[in-house]
């Protein structure tokens, strides 16, 4: 029977202060943890890593990060797994930019119909370079990441297309048959700001149509499973993008699940 098996992770926050003390003991009891939860559902095909992986987006954590994942995946390896990575950016995968700036590309987003129009439109509008600037270092770890792990040659047909934000990209493969496909969503680029930004929040249909082509729900149909990754829930978005989530994203069952 085909199959496909995953580990869904989510907010490491490498590089939180006080962490570096704390971390060989949760590390342990992790470890062990991954150990109880593979004798019954593994071995996984998949780590699925739904943000936070840093705590600032900065190089230095980044690189921390590097070495705590080869030792988690040194543990797959003993246990009997060998998964691939998927991840997708939280709002601590960026180095926060200068918040005058911010407001002056980004600000007022839900109201300014004009400005969202102009930004998907234009490759260098402010804020698409403004964003490219804070994520650049979460970027640059998912594609060193990516070179150095492959996928595995179990996986077939496998197509990774990049997505107009940055650390966004469709995942499309086969697995003993089974088509599968991971959408990938940056929900964390208007979480630019301070103070608690849930509600106001947004995904857009222009994000899903960047890595599924023109049409998203023929691509999507076009696989036997599918399972879309954002690190925010749903009700961290605006009422605007909450309706744009139900109605042009997940629509009529396109997923088989939402992992954040």
């Amino acid at each position: 029977m085909a199959s496909i098996s995953w580990l869904h992770l989510t907010d490491l926050h490498c590089g939180m202060q006080g962490q570096g003390l704390l971390w060989p003991d949760v590390k342990e009891a992790f470890f062990d943890d991954l150990g109880r939860l593979h004798e019954k559902s593994g071995p996984w095909d998949l780590v699925l890593f739904t943000g936070d992986l840093a705590q600032q987006g900065s190089k230095a954590e980044y690189a921390e990060l590097g070495k705590r994942l080869d030792k988690l995946w040194a543990r797959f390896s003993e246990l009997g797994s060998a998964p691939m990575l998927v991840m997708v950016p939280g709002n601590h995968d960026l180095v926060r930019p200068d918040a005058t700036a911010a407001t002056a590309a980004l600000g007022g987003w839900h109201d300014k119909h004009e400005l969202r129009e102009e930004f998907w439109k234009k490759k260098s509008h402010p804020g698409r370079k403004l964003l490219q600037r804070a994520f650049k270092h979460y970027v640059a770890f998912a594609q060193q990441w990516r070179a150095a792990h492959p996928p595995p040659d179990a996986f077939g047909e496998f197509i990774e297309t990049p997505g107009i934000l940055p650390g966004e990209a469709s995942t499309s493969f086969t697995k003993d048959g089974l088509r599968v496909a991971l959408v990938g969503l940056n929900s964390a680029f208007l979480h630019l700001w301070g103070g608690d930004q849930s509600g106001k929040l947004s995904l857009e249909r222009e994000q899903l149509a960047g890595v599924c082509g023109e049409d998203p729900p023929e691509w999507l149909q076009g696989h036997d499973l599918a399972l879309l990754m954002t690190h925010h829930p749903q009700d961290w978005l605006a009422t605007r993008a909450q309706d744009i989530v139900k109605k042009s994203i997940l629509g009529r069952d396109r997923f088989f699940a939402h992992l954040y």
